[in-house]
């Protein structure tokens, strides 16, 4: 990644946790350093109401998916019900979410999320039409 991506991606991630308040968000691995089991309704909620542009709702969606995985680990309290919200998050715009849905579905990942994306992998909305993904190298 050039100093101008990293630059242009810091300045997002910064954005959003001005948004979401989470000061100092823009860290490396922010989406795992950041990720609260106890949280995901609360991100959910904000993610709904807070006007993001498009690059900021990805980066939010990374955090949220990694405090579902932790909600998930830990069996807090309506994870069930978090689960079912952020699988309707992610298939509200599945193609802006391939990326994570990749990451956080691989078959052989010891990631609690894998069945849930999974179940989303089978809509037909997920087959990549070789358009422009968010952080997806091109097909060679």
């Amino acid at each position: 990644m050039t100093q101008n991506l990293v630059r242009a991606e810091d300045e997002v991630i910064t954005a959003l946790g001005r948004k979401i308040g989470i000061p100092n968000l823009a860290t490396q691995d922010f989406d795992l350093v950041f990720a609260d089991a106890e949280a995901v309704e609360k991100y959910c909620d904000q993610v709904e109401s807070i006007e993001l542009t498009a690059a900021e709702r990805f980066y939010f969606m990374m955090l949220i998916v990694a405090s579902l995985d932790l909600a998930l680990a830990d069996r807090v309290p309506g994870f069930e019900a978090s689960e079912r919200r952020v699988e309707e998050l992610l298939s509200k715009d599945l193609a802006d979410y391939k990326y994570i849905i990749d990451y956080w579905g691989g078959r052989d990942s010891p990631l609690r999320t894998v069945p849930m994306m999974s179940r989303l992998k089978q809509d037909a909305r997920y087959e990549y039409s070789g358009g422009a993904s968010m952080f997806e190298d091109p097909p060679l």
